[in-house]
């Protein structure tokens, strides 16, 4: 039987100092949250991606039908449900720097409309995003990522949920 492990581990630490003349003011603080699915009726599906956006377009990832690409089998991995959802923008600062530009953003969640002011989250250059739910999201078969960028961006995306896979 199939088995899926799914672990993330978010930390954040701080310590903020202000020396005065007889001392020292410290504040230290950490925030942690640790998620593991490990039950495969919750999430038995892992789909990974790397992509790359031209300028200013937009494209549309069909969670219903994600193209397979595991070892010899083809088919397409249907999520009914998403637990987690990573997306890291890996454009580098040199990317930028060649293309004359300054930022390389990316737009989650659009509307249909376009790449417009209205939208679920930004990724910047070299920088990620992560959602992650226990209960699961329900997909409304669509995922939306604009390029708002004048250069091409390449990104990876892994989404992590409960679904099937369909023979081609």
């Amino acid at each position: 039987m199939a088995t899926l492990l799914s672990n993330s581990d978010l930390k954040l630490t701080w310590a903020w100092k202000d020396p005065l003349d007889l001392s020292e003011i410290v504040d230290r603080g950490e925030i942690r949250q640790t998620a593991i699915i490990d039950d495969i009726s919750t999430a038995n599906m892992v789909w990974q991606d790397s992509r790359t956006l031209a300028a200013s377009t937009i494209e549309t990832i069909d969670l219903s039908a994600l193209p397979l690409k595991a070892l010899a089998i083809e088919g397409v991995v249907q999520l009914t449900k998403v637990h987690r959802v990573y997306i890291a923008n890996t454009t580098t600062d040199a990317a930028l720097t060649a293309a004359g530009a300054t930022v390389a953003e990316l737009r989650v969640g659009l509307p249909d409309n376009g790449l417009a002011t209205s939208y679920a989250l930004s990724v910047f250059q070299q920088s990620h995003n992560y959602l992650f739910s226990r209960q699961g999201w329900t997909p409304t078969d669509l995922l939306r990522i604009g390029n708002v960028s004048t250069l091409p961006i390449t990104y990876d995306i892994v989404l992590v949920g409960k679904g099937s896979v369909v023979s081609a």
